[in-house]
């Protein structure tokens, strides 16, 4: 496990929602993702999906570092907690 990355899902998780494994799993599971910061439970699966894969695709280090700033943020302030 990764600081940053995809958040782990339960076995099977993936096929129920016609994920894209090919991009889900290049690259290692994170404590936080793209999609913890930005709408946790606020959002549906697909927009997860979609948050998930973004961060894949374009992942580096500043993306990293301002994934890490939200993440504390949204702790901080409840932000999207449902």
């Amino acid at each position: 496990m990764s600081l940053i990355g995809p958040r782990p899902l339960v076995k099977g998780e993936l096929d129920d929602h016609n994920g894209n494994h090919d991009i889900y799993e290049s690259v290692r599971p994170g404590i936080t993702g793209w999609w913890a910061c930005n709408g946790r439970s606020a959002t549906t699966y697909e927009k997860r999906l979609e948050l998930e894969y973004y961060y894949v695709k374009n992942r580096g280090l500043l993306l990293d570092i301002k994934c890490i700033f939200k993440t504390i943020y949204a702790i901080i302030f409840g932000k999207d907690a449902k």
